[in-house]
């Protein structure tokens, strides 16, 4: 969530300049999960005072634990409501923004200008331009934030014969091989921003299992475990069981949509339970209010009021429903 809030400031500080002053202001989840935790606190609280109305029948704290727990109630089912809306609003807003900061070019580019330690390895740097120079005013900790933005994706299946052919290579691509089992071969993909696909081929008589980056970053991949072959080279090292994969969408944003989600489902949940609560308080209220023989107290008004086809039960025959007497009436 923190990483995702960093995002969404960054593509916002755009209107506001080169400064992150406006983009400080803007509600990220991290603000809206502060105020669910304040709004937990508050709920313990007003929690021990139902106890202690419960316990010792005590009217002015139930009735204070019965408008807190409303009130409380509808605060969480707003913040649930915003953060469904918040979730269409910024999902767009920051799978462009990852797509853009994942890209290599401008991973390695951005990296180099902020002199990120690890920007050195990927050897020749783009020049930065207008576009990147504004982009590293207002870049915080991009050193720490690209990798974890980067640090892995989802994979797509592409199908094998463009994999075994070398007509599906790119132009200047470096394929490296190394004998890795295919959960390695996509760990070393990831950890490569400059690897797009990988194939993976299993074992056979003739050679053990091949992991094959279609193109990567030399320096990480060194001898002896991996090695540098021609693109013509590619179809003879994939004779087993081959399955090939193609970079995707980066996991940090199927991460965020799954949290948001859980996050807003929760809070509804807590609505809800709030809600009850309330509810109880308020019948706890009636019941202290109006302790009378042979009424009906506030649960069977309440199963009254919602299904009236109880009203010829026996169980409510016997009660006196009115304040009138039979013989006034």
């Amino acid at each position: 969530i923190y990483l995702m809030d960093k995002v969404v400031r960054l593509d916002t500080a755009g209107p506001f300049g080169s400064e992150m002053d406006g983009a400080a202001r803007v509600l990220t989840t991290m603000s809206l999960v502060q105020l669910l935790l304040f709004v937990g606190l508050l709920v313990v609280v007003t929690s021990l005072l139902g106890i202690t109305a419960t316990q010792g029948r005590h009217k002015c704290m139930a009735a204070i634990y019965a408008f807190a727990s409303a009130s409380c109630a509808g605060v969480m089912l707003m913040m649930s409501m915003q953060i469904l809306q918040r979730i269409q609003v910024t999902q767009p807003m920051m799978g462009r923004q990852v797509q853009h900061l994942c890209d290599a070019t401008t991973y390695i580019q951005l990296g180099s200008a902020l002199h990120c330690h690890w920007a050195s390895k990927y050897g020749e740097v783009p020049p930065c331009g207008a576009s990147c120079s504004w982009k590293v005013a207002i870049l915080e900790k991009g050193c720490w934030l690209m990798p974890e933005l980067c640090e892995s994706f989802s994979y797509a299946a592409r199908p094998v014969e463009n994999c075994t052919s070398t007509l599906g290579l790119a132009a200047g691509s470096q394929p490296l091989v190394s004998s890795l089992s295919s959960e390695a071969c996509r760990t070393a993909c990831d950890a490569d921003i400059k690897c797009k696909d990988f194939a993976h081929s299993s074992a056979t008589t003739a050679r053990p299992e091949v992991c094959l980056l279609f193109s990567g970053t030399v320096q990480l991949h060194k001898a002896p475990e991996w090695a540098l072959v021609q693109p013509s080279q590619v179809p003879s090292y994939l004779q087993g069981e081959t399955s090939c994969w193609q970079r995707a969408d980066p996991m940090v944003l199927t991460r965020f949509g799954r949290r948001n989600l859980l996050l807003a489902i929760s809070t509804i949940v807590l609505a809800v339970v709030l809600a009850v609560s309330a509810w109880s308080a308020f019948n706890l209220m009636y019941n202290m209010h109006h302790r009378r023989r042979n009424k009906p107290n506030a649960w069977q008004l309440g199963l009254l009021m919602c299904c009236p086809c109880l009203g010829p039960h026996r169980k409510f025959q016997t009660m006196q429903l009115s304040d009138e007497s039979s013989d006034e009436s």
